[in-house]
């Protein structure tokens, strides 16, 4: 993932419409890239 356009193209393209709330997908995409860049991640289903 390289550029900030990049990056928002695939999140417009994931279904996160509420309901049923299918976030969880996305939130793993953005945990893992925040993971690479040394974050510390944790996903808390809900």
């Amino acid at each position: 993932m390289g550029s900030v356009i990049e990056l928002t193209k695939h999140l417009v393209q994931m279904n996160t419409i509420n309901p049923p709330g299918d976030e969880e997908a996305c939130a793993r995409f953005l945990g893992n890239i925040l993971e690479k860049a040394k974050f510390s991640v944790s996903l808390h289903p809900f």
